[in-house]
């Protein structure tokens, strides 16, 4: 009831956040009838059931980031993740309230839309890391997992650039690095030549520098296998990056 309530955007904010608190209340691994996916599914670019648009979705991940309760906090990673997905979309749901037709929700009808959807997104995620967030951990743990997707497909790529940067001054980015490893391996083959250029320089930029940031790639970070750490281009020189 929730879900279809948040329909309209004058009602979003408070059912989503609503919906959040029985997510929040739910145990662990509790899969009967859980509101958790419902609740995701509010967050999504696609098929997501509500006409919010990706500013008043991100004002309540925002307040639910800052509320003093951990369930309230986890269940708002959840919805900045659905809203960093790039490539997988589905629904279970029906779209129907009683006797009124409804659409899917909002959606993206231009490439710009859907740059400008995750431009803002990935702006909140950067700021709550330059904000020192209790929750800066596993934001940046998020954005590497996402990366692939946002860097390939989400038209930003001047701001992941730019996110790279920082946060490689802050000490690097493992798993962002890894994530680039990723990107390369897969990706790499049907990009232009210039993007595939940009793409290698971005990685060359992000790789660990000094002895804690190589132990952190290649030994504690359990984000990605090991053929992320093995360069596909032949001739290239990783051989010193250990």
């Amino acid at each position: 009831m929730l879900r279809s309530i948040a329909y309209e955007p004058k009602n979003f904010n408070r059912a989503a956040y609503l919906l959040a608190k029985y997510v929040a209340e739910e145990p662990a691994n509790f899969n009967h009838n859980s509101a958790s996916s419902s609740f995701k599914e509010l967050f999504h670019l696609y098929l997501s059931g509500t006409h919010a648009l990706v500013g008043e979705r991100l004002e309540v991940v925002r307040k639910l980031l800052e509320a003093e309760d951990a369930g309230l906090n986890a269940a708002g990673l959840e919805a900045l993740e659905a809203m960093l997905e790039v490539m997988h979309f589905n629904s279970s749901h029906d779209f129907s309230f009683g006797a009124r037709s409804r659409d899917f929700g909002w959606e993206p009808i231009t490439g710009g839309d859907i740059s400008a959807w995750y431009r803002e997104v990935v702006l909140l995620a950067k700021n709550q890391v330059a904000a020192n967030s209790l929750h800066s951990h596993e934001i940046k743990t998020m954005l590497a997992r996402h990366f692939r997707g946002l860097w390939t497909h989400a038209g930003i790529c001047r701001e992941m650039e730019e996110l790279v940067r920082d946060f490689s001054l802050q000490g690097g980015w493992t798993d962002g690095w890894l994530a680039l490893r990723q990107t390369i391996q897969f990706d790499i083959d049907r990009m232009s030549p210039e993007f595939a250029t940009r793409t290698r320089a971005l990685e060359s930029g992000l790789r660990p520098q000094g002895l804690e940031q190589k132990i952190r790639a290649y030994v504690i970070s359990k984000s990605h296998n090991h053929f992320d750490l093995i360069d596909t281009k032949a001739g290239s020189d990783d051989s010193d990056s250990a």
